[in-house]
């Protein structure tokens, strides 16, 4: 008579979910490739991103300093925050110019607005009072763009990135026209030869 013994039943062996040591590392060299791809662009929207901030800025501080000298009748100032009160790239500052001296002091003059920059990649060039030392726009109790001598002054400011090939006759910039009545424009030129939105006399 034949016996029949049960064989015990072997478990099917289940593979732990998750990666192996080879396909953990063949992700990690994946996102490594994709991360030195992405950094240049990511690092161009950022530049990209002060450039604009600045811009808006500086054009802020102009329309503080024309509104507030046509609201206390008294010069108001914007002019470079650094001490030597020339380099643009590194903040400025709106002021009611109290003591009617044509440069900023702190404590007597009315601050209007402030705005420090901290981005060495920048540039921020012009024409008229702009290149003067000290640099300064000024405008008057109308709201007219005047010099330190009240006679009418020639503005445009040109800010633009200085670590982009084309830099200065063209490169990712912005412009900003200051007409005799005080208005001003604000632009992006599409082309070294845009016309409506020109390089500034010296550019490039």
């Amino acid at each position: 008579m034949r016996v029949l013994r049960h064989r015990p039943h072997r478990r099917a062996t289940r593979r732990a979910p998750g990666f192996t040591l080879v396909e953990l590392m063949v992700v990690l060299a994946i996102a490594g490739v994709l991360l030195l791809m992405a950094t240049p662009n990511f690092t161009t929207f950022v530049r990209d991103a002060e450039l604009a901030s600045a811009a808006r800025g500086l054009v802020a501080s102009l329309h503080a300093a024309r509104s507030e000298a046509m609201k206390r009748n008294l010069p108001a100032l914007v002019m470079p925050l650094e001490p030597g009160r020339r380099d643009w790239s590194r903040g400025f500052v709106a002021f009611v110019d109290t003591d009617r001296d044509g440069r900023y002091t702190e404590g007597v003059d009315q601050t209007v607005l402030s705005q420090p920059l901290a981005a060495p990649f920048l540039s921020i060039t012009g024409t008229g009072s702009i290149r003067a030392t000290p640099a300064y726009v000024r405008y008057d109790g109308s709201g007219f763009p005047r010099k330190t001598d009240d006679s009418p002054d020639n503005l445009s400011i040109s800010i633009s990135r200085t670590d982009v090939p084309g830099h200065p006759a063209f490169a990712p910039s912005r412009r900003i026209f200051i007409a005799r009545t005080g208005r001003l424009r604000i632009c992006t030129p599409a082309s070294a030869s845009d016309r409506r939105c020109p390089p500034l006399a010296g550019d490039g």
